[in-house]
């Protein structure tokens, strides 16, 4: 089965999860971010004076012998709003990040949220410091300008600060590190303040030009829309000289907002992401790890780890298990593998020489779903390794990238009967329905979960290759990572 074929559920269990705090604490973001948008959807919607509000700057009402029916023009301005967008946005990217609809971790992921804690803070700053001095009507006390203060304060200061805390504590403490951000990201966030400043300019003129009734006075006289801009700093044929200045002052300040971040993201990985030459080889038996391993050693002389010594007793009773074709202790068992992986992943990920891992424990996970077999010990272990991985490899470091050997059925049986080992072959007709599903669970999974970790996955298919030919794209592999070749 391809990784594309996978169902919703396979693709979301391989996704990292957010620690339980900033699980609760995105949650509780979330709720406060919607109330905040539907009281302003609510109040926008249903407070027709508010167009009398808008216009008080240019028209006096009372010279139209009193206002006898309105158009409230926020009814068309209410979603372009910049501040209910950076709010909306702030909750999609909470959402798909709380409930693991998206893999938080990848390159699109860091993107959108860099994005969102941008406008976000940009809503907060531009409002405070530009907009809210201006705003008589919210200093009322009138029942629409307390519903008005407690929105600004919800969608304007609240919001923004707990999503710059979220963005703190995700990135800077490092709960789930990001991958590093590249300048891609910046021009993908230019293109959406762009899009909006035209939406901005797009409405100002279409409602200039198509003159759409605001208000009516009981002497049957109309206003017309005047040029009424999203923003007053946008009223490009009024001011146009202050509003293209202000407007190009915005845009620049969101890139360097922008560029900020990326700094601070990549300050923050950096060191996660360079601080080890290592990286590891893994995938199915029988897939030429072994011998490649060996190979690479005897040619380059770089240091290999051993997957686990097969002299421990706790190991050969494990082995013994699983080769019998009667795994009674699955869960027992893949914890105990588990352990003794992190021992040899923390004795050598912090050295500062190239080194290749044998597998890591990165990969146990698929073991556990065919040697573990019900579904709430697959869970309980699952939560368990995804807790202790994620918190390993953000405190330690991660392997600079991994190879994964792929094989399909017919090569893997050619070459397990090859390589003669006995306790392999012996029972191989019991244990073939596990093998068939460990090298099903390989390809489903594998790159998904190297993937969520952030780590760059290299695959080859040695189908049709010898022990050389392996070797050769391997050497090819680290020449691409700039590894020395001698």
């Amino acid at each position: 089965m391809s990784i594309k074929k996978s169902s919703l559920r396979e693709k979301i269990i391989s996704r990292p999860n957010l620690s339980k705090g900033l699980s609760i604490f995105s949650l509780f973001t979330i709720i406060i971010a919607s109330i905040g948008i539907l009281m302003s959807f609510v109040v926008t919607y249903m407070d027709n004076d508010n167009s009398q509000t808008i216009l008080s700057s240019t028209y006096n009402s009372e010279d139209y012998g009193g206002v006898k029916h309105s158009f409230n023009v926020n009814w068309i301005k209410w979603p372009l709003y910049f501040t209910i967008q950076s709010n909306i946005l702030v909750v999609i990217v909470l959402t798909l990040s709380r409930f693991k609809i998206w893999n938080i971790k990848s390159d699109k992921a860091s993107g959108f949220i860099n994005l969102v804690v941008i406008n976000i803070t940009i809503t907060m700053i531009i409002f405070w410091a530009i907009l809210f001095p201006t705003f008589e009507s919210y200093s009322s006390l009138n029942e629409i300008g307390k519903w008005n203060r407690g929105i600004t304060f919800i969608l304007h200061l609240v919001v923004p600060l707990l999503m710059i805390f979220f963005f703190i504590w995700f990135t800077l403490k490092r709960d789930h590190s990001f991958r590093s951000l590249s300048f891609f990201n910046l021009w993908k966030s230019t293109l959406y303040y762009l899009f909006w400043f035209l939406l901005a300019l797009i409405f100002y003129y279409v409602l200039a030009n198509t003159g759409v009734p605001v208000l009516t006075g009981s002497k049957g006289n109309t206003i017309y829309t005047d040029n009424i801009p999203i923003y007053s700093f946008l009223n490009f044929e009024k001011k146009p000289l202050s509003s293209s200045l202000v407007t190009i002052s915005l845009i620049f300040t969101l890139i360097m907002l922008n560029i900020f971040l990326i700094f601070v993201n990549r300050f923050v990985t950096k060191k996660s992401l360079t601080k080890n030459k290592t990286f590891a080889i893994g995938g199915q038996t029988a897939s030429g790890k072994s011998t490649a391993l060996k190979n690479l050693n005897n040619s380059l002389g770089i240091k290999i780890t051993k997957e686990f010594d097969p002299n421990d007793p706790k190991v050969k009773k494990i082995l013994k298990e699983i080769n019998s074709g009667k795994v009674k202790n699955g869960l027992e068992n893949q914890l105990s593998i588990l352990d003794i992986r992190e021992i040899t992943y923390l004795k050598y990920i912090k050295q500062n020489s190239e080194l290749i891992f044998d597998r890591t424990f990165i990969e146990d996970f698929i073991f556990s779903k065919v040697y573990i077999s019900k579904k709430s010990l697959q869970k309980e272990y699952f939560e368990i390794w995804n807790e202790k991985v994620s918190k390993i490899l953000a405190e330690n470091g991660k392997p600079q990238f991994y190879i994964f050997l792929d094989l399909n059925w017919k090569t893997f049986k050619e070459r397990l009967f090859q390589r003669g080992r006995e306790n392999e072959i012996g029972p191989f007709e019991k244990n073939k329905k596990h093998w068939k599903k460990l090298l099903k669970k390989y390809k489903l999974y594998f790159l998904p979960i190297l993937k969520s970790f952030g780590i760059k996955t290299y695959k080859i298919s040695t189908n049709k290759l010898n022990p050389k030919q392996v070797e050769e794209k391997i050497i090819n592999i680290l020449k691409i990572e700039k590894y020395k070749i001698n």
